[in-house]
């Protein structure tokens, strides 16, 4: 429809008779009128801009006139074709594990893809990539796996490598791999990729730190104007929005929300903006912007940590993981040994569930306090307060002694 000049139902009436299917209007208008037909129009949100307002307009008389026939439509959400009348919308649920597999046979049926297929199953179902999987639960991100496995035949060592893939992936790739003829989204604002990512580092930082994992339309636009007026780019906001949905799916529609096609890719933006910024403004956030969301959430940061560790190690375990243990060992530095634990059970959410048996001093069960100390040592793989046991303090060889089982 793009590079025609004719109308929707001129080409409808071409196709038909290319595929001998009519031989004149006559029987075609009594055909079409009848009903027998089911309408299979794919791609509705790759019609340009200029376009757009024309073809739907043309479509729906279409759809007026020969009102008998079924009509599927299929499009990325967010192209305005979830509004036309007289239809139902359906969204693609994601792959369970499965159809994940069973996906992957369907895009490599070929014989020479065979041996491609199993290699991608045989890493997607190792222990070490299981993070993947609700990522891979996306026909689309999928898709991208599958076609950045093509470019790299091995799952990239780096996890920040493979979100780049992706990344290049939907901006560059995605089009000219799944559609004929090299064709491209048109994008309208005509920004190239590396101010994408920019942009995207941004909004990733902006709303994680904030807490916002999907966002309404008005703090995206909000969000993006602030992007715009702090880094003097030159866009139209609602068209970059179009882009982000449509030309690169890098941002997904859900209902009436915005966001991001999977929180870790959002977190992947947000690890490489740290990265990039001065050594003062790195250890401003990771001591400030970190402690303060640790302090207000129940954690599940270790995705994050991960990537900021693999992007930015030397300034993340100085400024956070260093940092919040001096932080806890500042605050025990007691040399009368209850004041040191009474701390010890404080900063770990201890405090109420102590006993004494034998002389020893017992702490059981799992804390239900939320302190950034805890997620710290979760993090660091010695999280293990199940029993702490100290010796009475007439054993002074065992006096500063903590057991903790693993």
């Amino acid at each position: 429809m793009n590079e025609t000049s004719g109308t929707f139902e001129e080409i409808i009436f071409k196709t038909i008779y290319n595929n001998k299917l009519s031989p004149n209007d006559k029987i075609l208008e009594r055909l079409l009128s009848s009903g027998e037909f089911i309408f299979l129009l794919d791609g509705f949100d790759e019609i340009y801009s200029t376009q757009k307002e024309r073809i739907t307009f043309e479509i729906d008389n279409f759809i007026d006139k020969y009102n008998k026939n079924n009509f599927l439509i299929t499009s990325r959400p967010g192209s305005g074709i979830e509004s036309m009348p007289r239809f139902d919308n359906y969204f693609v649920q994601p792959l369970n594990d499965e159809e994940i597999i069973q996906f992957i046979d369907l895009q490599l049926v070929d014989d020479e893809n065979q041996k491609l297929a199993q290699k991608i199953k045989q890493v997607i179902k190792k222990k070490e990539n299981l993070d993947y999987k609700n990522f891979l639960g996306s026909p689309l991100l999928l898709s991208m796996f599958i076609l950045t496995f093509n470019s790299y035949p091995e799952l990239p060592k780096k996890k920040s490598k493979f979100y780049w893939n992706v990344f290049d992936t939907l901006a560059t790739k995605h089009d000219s791999f799944t559609k004929k003829g090299g064709f491209l989204h048109e994008r309208k604002t005509k920004l190239q990729n590396e101010d994408f990512e920019e942009i995207l580092k941004w909004l990733a930082y902006l709303s994680f730190f904030e807490g916002h994992y999907s966002f309404d339309s008005k703090y995206l636009t909000e969000k993006l104007n602030q992007i715009k007026s702090s880094f003097k780019f030159s866009f139209n906001t609602n068209e970059l929005i179009e882009d982000l949905t449509l030309a690169i799916s890098i941002i997904v529609i859900d209902g009436v929300e915005y966001r991001f096609p999977h929180k870790s890719l959002q977190e992947y933006f947000c690890a490489m903006l740290i990265k990039d910024l001065a050594p003062e403004n790195k250890e401003k956030i990771y001591k400030e912007k970190f402690w303060d969301q640790l302090r207000q959430t129940f954690g599940g940061y270790e995705n994050f940590w991960n990537l900021c560790y693999e992007v930015d190690k030397k300034h993340f375990v100085k400024n956070v993981l260093i940092y919040s243990l001096e932080y806890f060992l500042n605050r025990i530095r007691y040399k009368d040994l209850s004041k040191k634990m009474k701390k010890i059970y404080q900063l770990t959410g201890f405090s109420d569930r102590a006993s004494y048996k034998d002389g020893n001093l017992i702490i059981s069960g799992n804390s239900r306090s939320v302190t950034p100390f805890l997620w710290v040592t979760e993090y660091l793989n010695i999280y293990a307060y199940d029993i702490f046991s100290l010796k009475n303090a007439t054993d002074s060889s065992k006096r500063n002694r903590i057991v903790v089982p693993r």
